[in-house]
């Protein structure tokens, strides 16, 4: 099963057609198109930047069903199912599954934030009531908690996880989270700045925003680090994107994809409010960054 979940999976962002939050099927459609036919290995949305704490639960069904839609037997989706709660969680995953989902992804997330027997129960419980295999999306800047090797162990043998996108900055992690986890469970970073050292000590893949936007580029870095096995010309790669991804760390991911989509004209630009357009010092920051890495051409 691994290996249907490993390379480049693109974090999509969600198409808005308003300020107000309305969805763009049409425009998500043609996004999804876009990127696939860039050589993504899969998709990802209603993860954080695909703003799903913007969005209503009708809203995030109807986000799912037009990428499986449009993905549907080209490549896989994994369908984010964050809810404040155990029971909004399951509710969100059902969702997903009848919306076409391959792969339900969650989090351990609560404003109180979670001890370690609470974090696994959740997704114990989660992935009772789930009639696809789960995911963990590991991101403890934003939820407080932190999942460890010894806890991914746990989830695999309780909760028949089978992949997760990793989102801490700590690229030890890999090596430490593939060596206990076995070979059926794919390690995809969430990282950018450290992709290529998580590539280089034994990830799976990657599930980034970067996707969204820049998934050529991103598909030559994991063709070259983890198909090729030609780290030189990896690090070429990465050196090349590097102003991309520091633009996007200085600016925050989220609002600089969004940017990004709009300055390359490959998706929905616009923001939910109270999220407001980047700054013209940002936006000089970040064309500058594309030009930087030939990606934007004058």
């Amino acid at each position: 099963m691994k290996n249907e979940y490993c390379g480049v999976f693109a974090n999509l962002i969600t198409s808005l057609a308003t300020a107000d939050g309305d969805f763009d099927p049409g425009m998500m459609r043609d996004h999804v198109d876009w990127v696939v036919g860039n050589g993504v290995h899969g998709v990802s949305c209603l993860l954080g930047s695909g703003g799903f704490t913007y969005l209503t639960r009708a809203q995030r069904r109807d986000v799912i069903r037009c990428v499986a839609d449009s993905a549907r037997g080209r490549v896989k989706v994994l369908a984010g199912i964050m809810g404040e709660t155990t029971k909004h969680t399951i509710e969100l995953g059902q969702d997903a599954i009848e919306a076409g989902a391959d792969v339900v992804v969650a989090q351990a997330r609560s404003y109180i934030p979670l001890t370690r027997d609470e974090a696994v129960a959740h997704f114990c419980r989660v992935a009772d009531a789930m009639s696809v295999p789960i995911g963990i999306y590991n991101h403890p800047r934003s939820t407080g908690f932190t999942i460890s090797p010894d806890i991914y162990k746990e989830l695999i043998d309780k909760a028949g996880a089978i992949l997760t996108k990793d989102g801490g900055p700590d690229v030890s992690n890999v090596p430490n989270v593939t060596s206990i986890c076995g070979e059926n469970f794919a390690y995809l970073s969430g990282h950018p700045e450290v992709m290529l050292g998580a590539f280089a000590m034994g990830a799976d893949g990657c599930d980034v925003a970067l996707g969204s936007v820049i998934p050529k580029e991103l598909v030559e870095l994991y063709t070259a680090a983890c198909e090729d096995k030609d780290l030189v010309k990896a690090q070429q790669v990465f050196s090349r994107l590097l102003p991309v991804l520091q633009a996007f760390k200085r600016i925050g991911t989220p609002r600089a994809a969004k940017a990004a989509a709009r300055i390359l004209g490959v998706a929905s630009p616009i923001q939910p409010q109270p999220v407001l357009p980047i700054t013209a010092d940002d936006e000089k920051l970040l064309r500058n960054a594309l030009a930087q890495a030939n990606i934007l051409r004058a």
